[in-house]
């Protein structure tokens, strides 16, 4: 029996690539803060997994968004 590995909680991050300039700075906080620090393996830390996603166009969803997060917090990033 093989049993497939459910983190407890994991941030899904939507934006499309022309708004990279507002959404690369965020993106870069939340990976310092919430991802583990490869330089210092033995710290403490939250090491929750991150996923990213995006779309050439803004019409379009991407296409790799899984259709159910149990226990996933969602972003999505747009320029109003």
């Amino acid at each position: 029996m093989t049993l497939q590995f459910k983190p407890p909680i994991s941030v899904h991050f939507i934006w499309q690539p022309s708004d990279n300039d507002l959404v690369s700075p965020i993106l870069e906080t939340v990976l310092k803060y919430l991802t583990r620090d490869i330089n210092k393996p033995f710290s403490r830390n939250l090491n929750i997994p991150l996923f990213f996603y995006s779309s050439a166009s803004p019409s379009i969803t991407p296409g790799d968004i899984p259709k159910s997060m149990p226990s996933g917090m969602s972003y999505s990033f747009s320029q109003v």
